[in-house]
């Protein structure tokens, strides 16, 4: 769709085609003598200055999109958009490049996307695919999107695999990157918000421009990030090289931070705090998460042993319980414990938790179905309301939690069943035998599964459509995100990212992708009223100007 539309003169065109044409929040410009009283529902009018005899008119934002600001749509940590214009991807939007993530075994070319104010915002490496040995060519960019054309660039230094790896190329490098990566970036329709390398600080930028407002000095090394009540929330890395003697592989020390974006100065800081970590010992640098969340007056997070809450406005513990232990040894490939893998989301007053419990070797599991564990607590208290088993399908990622108006979703361990549960007291209202789609030859993908509230999308083919509402199952072979990143579902859309993969090579689609549900058939014309014949219509040019 387009940003801006003018017409003027006799040439009239009606609003509900230009509303068609337009973007939300695009704009058309109506010349005084256009009748732009004719302009009526789809547009409103918006106030203009410096364009003497023209009105201007904006295509208001739909009220069935939705925004994706966040790693997991936003600060509560649901991974559920409320988007009711998604359905399956029927329609191509846009296609742009770069057409190939740099490959299989390199790290992936996408590490975090967002969308806001009707822009997309995406870490990306645009180095040249399948060539070893050059540098990355790392940006932040920003899109249209709703069409794709790039609006800004803002180049990375200081990131990649040089940053946290040994090597460029290894078979499981997809893998041999730090969890938080797609979590340092979040945004607003006006804001940016990103940690401009892998230990810098975390930096303001403005939406429409990409130029740096300002940075925040008291932030380097910040990881995770929350965008809540006007405050800028982070997890911040102590960095340094090499574990001390005797410190467990599994843990490193972090700190949280809270800034108030109307000051730029700090409202408080609480460290020693020990996060799982994320990047095992023969990384370079050591890193950890703490899987932040927020809601009401609190802000959650999970230590290596623990489920915190600390108060809002001060940072003061309110209360801590324990979490499900690490008792077992099974990990990633890349080192990094199952059972660090975790979830936490925040939902109504309570606060929900799921752990792998990691006693499934990962290699040995085809269908990637790992038992977890999944509490409830009472998000003032702490104190737990239920537990039941659960399962995380994916690979090397963090068990999959999804709250929608009719329940929360988990998958049943053992099965390939997608178990709807009341969220007050954990009983099963629902389940949905999902063998279909997800028990196929093809391993699960690397990347989390996303929602919206009719529909989870999983990752094991490429995207599989679970309808919530009906239950019914759909795979697209064809679509697929790129490692560690995957999709988005926002504006009306899925977005897919440059991927590495071969699987259904003669049929997949490659690139940088916005995809829709079906605009429905056409509706034609009638024949007298497909053309309108111009002055020169029938008109032939004589011999001479031959």
């Amino acid at each position: 769709g387009d940003r801006w539309h003018v017409t003027s003169g006799k040439w009239q065109v009606s609003a509900d085609e230009i509303a068609r044409v337009l973007a939300p929040n695009g704009v058309v410009l109506v010349m005084a003598d256009s009748s732009p009283s004719a302009l009526h529902a789809p547009l409103v009018p918006r106030a203009v200055t410096g364009l003497l005899g023209w009105t201007a008119f904006v295509k208001p934002w739909p009220r069935e999109l939705d925004e994706w600001t966040h790693w997991l749509h936003g600060p509560d940590g649901n991974p559920v958009s409320s988007d009711t214009a998604i359905e399956i991807s029927r329609d191509l939007r846009w296609i742009e490049g770069p057409d190939w993530a740099r490959h299989h075994d390199f790290p992936p070319s996408v590490s975090a996307m967002v969308s806001a104010g009707g822009r997309t915002f995406t870490i990306i490496d645009e180095a040249p695919a399948g060539v070893t040995s050059l540098p990355g060519k790392w940006s932040l960019v920003a899109r249209d999107a709703f069409n794709g054309l790039v609006l800004w660039k803002q180049p990375i230094s200081q990131w990649g695999w040089e940053q946290w790896a040994e090597s460029e190329v290894h078979l499981f490098n997809r893998q041999h990157t730090p969890a938080e990566l797609p979590r340092r970036l979040v945004a607003t329709g006006e804001r940016v918000y990103v940690t401009m390398g892998f230990h810098a600080p975390v930096s303001e930028l403005d939406a429409k421009t990409g130029q740096i407002i300002r940075t925040f000095e008291q932030t380097r090394g910040a990881s995770e990030l929350l965008l809540f009540k006007n405050r800028l929330i982070m997890s911040v890395n102590q960095t340094r090289p090499t574990r001390n003697p005797g410190e467990s592989d599994d843990v490193v020390t972090k700190e949280v931070v809270a800034v108030d974006l109307e000051t730029g100065l700090t409202s408080w800081r609480k460290g020693s705090i020990a996060a799982s970590s994320v990047l095992p010992r023969h990384f370079r640098n050591r890193a950890g998460n703490l899987f932040l969340v927020a809601g009401n007056d609190s802000l959650f997070l999970a230590d290596h042993e623990s489920l915190v809450c600390l108060d809002l406005a001060d940072g003061e513990e309110r209360w801590r319980a324990a979490r499900p232990g690490h008792t077992e040894k099974s990990r990633l490939r890349s080192g990094t414990l199952l059972s660090s893998m975790a979830t936490l989301l925040f939902r109504d007053g309570r606060l929900f938790f799921a752990q792998i419990q990691g006693k499934d070797n990962l290699n040995g599991n085809k269908d990637h179905v790992l038992a977890a564990t999944v509490r409830c607590l009472d998000a003032g208290t702490g104190e737990m309301i239920w537990q039941r088993d659960g399962a995380a399908v994916n690979c090397s990622e963090s068990p999959d939690l999804f709250i929608t108006e009719e329940a929360l979703w988990v998958f049943k361990p053992g099965e390939m069943t997608l178990m709807g549960i009341d969220p007050t007291d954990g009983t099963v209202t629902r389940e949905t035998d999902v063998t279909k789609v997800l028990k196929t030859g093809h391993h699960a993908r690397c990347y989390r599964n996303k929602a919206t509230g009719q529909f989870i999308f999983t990752a094991k083919e490429g995207i599989e459509y679970i309808d919530l509402k009906s239950g019914e199952l759909t795979t697209c072979h064809w679509l697929r995100g790129g490692c560690r990143y995957g999709i988005m579902p926002a504006n009306g859309m899925i977005y897919t990212t440059p991927h590495p993969c071969g699987c259904f090579v003669n049929s997949k689609l490659n690139g940088f992708m916005a995809l829709a549900a079906s605009g429905g058939a056409e509706q034609l014309l009638p024949a007298k009223m497909r053309i309108e014949k111009g002055p020169a219509y029938g008109w032939e040019p004589n011999e001479a100007i031959r």
